[in-house]
């Protein structure tokens, strides 16, 4: 997964018939049908197409566990999958890009204590994040009026 996500360019619709033919011809990981299967639960779920590979790599490492039950050995294949495939990606990013150290005249403080209020609220109090997000929208509407 990781060759396939540095040699690859393009959407998942462009990388994913290459993860098709390696997982499915060349490591038998799959079958044509769990391959599609794969496909359609990555379509109908919120989130990226390309975590189609997540499925892959549970089901390769499931199938391939050696010393240790499958599904103990398919979960951190998923996740392993999951960091190979994105990690090139942000490589790439951060090689073709400056990386520019915040300057803290610059932060604006009362969003960021709007944010980290948000996140107490929904990690820590679990709070729903539609009532979270309106309280922040009136509150950051309320400050920029009074402001």
């Amino acid at each position: 997964m990781f060759q396939l996500a540095v040699v690859t360019l393009g959407g998942a619709y462009a990388v994913l018939a290459y993860v098709a033919q390696e997982a499915v011809t060349t490591f038998g990981w799959l079958k044509p049908g769990e391959m599609l299967d794969g496909l359609g639960m990555a379509e109908t779920t919120p989130g990226p197409l390309i975590m189609v590979t997540q499925f892959v790599g549970f089901l390769a490492a499931f199938r391939t566990a050696t010393g240790l039950p499958p599904l103990l050995a398919a979960t951190p294949g998923a996740i392993l999958t999951t960091w190979v495939t994105f990690v090139p990606c942000f490589l790439w990013i951060f090689a073709g890009g400056t990386l520019d150290v915040p300057v803290l005249a610059t932060i604006n403080w009362p969003a960021l204590l709007l944010a980290a209020g948000a996140v107490v609220a929904v990690f820590r109090f679990r709070l729903g994040v539609l009532p979270v997000l309106g309280t922040c929208a009136c509150l950051g509407a309320a400050y920029v009026l009074l402001a």
